[in-house]
């Protein structure tokens, strides 16, 4: 069991609501690779639920890594719970103690969502790391309150992962 934190995608530049701006095609682009990467190492696993913030751009990017996933023979959930819970200036101790009630319900999550709120589920879920950025794209691997992995997109040239 493990909880999955992925930050979204780049997306759009504002031009409307901030709720309602979706991923660039580099966002999209960014989410499928760092899916590829990460399901390498869950490969023939399952996820047994799949969350995100309700704002477009984390929506897509859980769309996409559920999908890209699912090319990867992980198996996924058909649905995605979008929560308030998640958006960037929501409490990270409510939306940690969210995830690890899913976790023990479901086993493996899924959570797409942004910065601020996903470096501070980094450092509640994983004291030892801190409240470390998130680029755009970017997986992390949380088990046993520690992380196992993490890969940003920049990262994925031979030989950049990180651990």
């Amino acid at each position: 069991m493990a909880i999955l934190l992925l930050r979204h995608g780049n997306s759009v530049r504002r031009d409307g609501l901030d709720a309602a701006r979706p991923l660039s095609q580099a966002g999209r682009k960014e989410i499928e690779a760092t899916i590829e990467r990460a399901a390498q190492e869950l490969l023939g696993q399952r996820i047994g639920f799949c969350v995100s913030s309700h704002l477009v751009r984390a929506v897509q990017s859980a769309e996409i890594a559920c999908a890209t996933f699912k090319k990867a023979r992980v198996e996924v959930p058909a649905w995605i719970d979008a929560d308030p819970c998640f958006e960037p200036d929501a409490n990270p101790l409510v939306a940690a103690q969210r995830l690890e009630a899913l976790e023990a319900e479901h086993g493996t999550v899924l959570c797409a969502c942004h910065e601020p709120i996903i470096r501070h589920l980094t450092a509640i879920l994983a004291p030892e790391v801190g409240a470390t950025p998130y680029a755009t794209g970017e997986i992390a691997c949380i088990e046993n309150k520690k992380v196992r992995w993490r890969f940003a997109p920049s990262s994925l040239a031979p030989g950049r992962e990180r651990a």
